[in-house]
């Protein structure tokens, strides 16, 4: 889903910042660095299952169940380069970026993999990368 909606997507040119996106995409963004700073904690004590744990519920239940379903028409029928879908694609890069950087350590070929399917504009590899705060 990230992959597919992110082709058209550059993060230099078309990322809208958090003040101009809906309170769903700000929500998501906060769920996220929850999410990201849960994982970086969990690596740092060598809890793997929470990192694997937390992985999965972001995956599962906040991003596909909730944030994906609620965001598909303004993706698919909303203006291409419009801001409602530009706030979406900001979010899912987001997204995507956390999941591989989440996983990088434990499936580093999977991680790879996925990221080399990014658009030209992609950030680099999840294996040369750190997490930001």
């Amino acid at each position: 889903f990230c992959l597919g909606n992110l082709s058209d997507f550059d993060p230099e040119a078309d990322a809208l910042p958090v003040e101009r996106m809906r309170l769903a995409d700000r929500h998501m963004l906060h769920l996220l660095a929850e999410h990201s700073s849960l994982v970086r904690e969990s690596y740092s004590t060598r809890q793997l299952h929470r990192v694997v744990g937390s992985t999965l519920a972001l995956a599962t239940e906040r991003l596909s169940a909730e944030y994906f379903d609620s965001t598909k028409d303004r993706l698919y029928c909303g203006d291409a380069g419009g801001d409602s879908r530009r706030a979406v694609q900001t979010v899912l890069h987001a997204a995507l970026d956390a999941l591989l950087l989440s996983i990088g350590p434990i499936t580093p070929f999977l991680a790879e993999e996925v990221h080399e399917h990014r658009g030209a504009q992609r950030p680099p590899p999840p294996v040369d990368r750190v997490w930001e705060d």
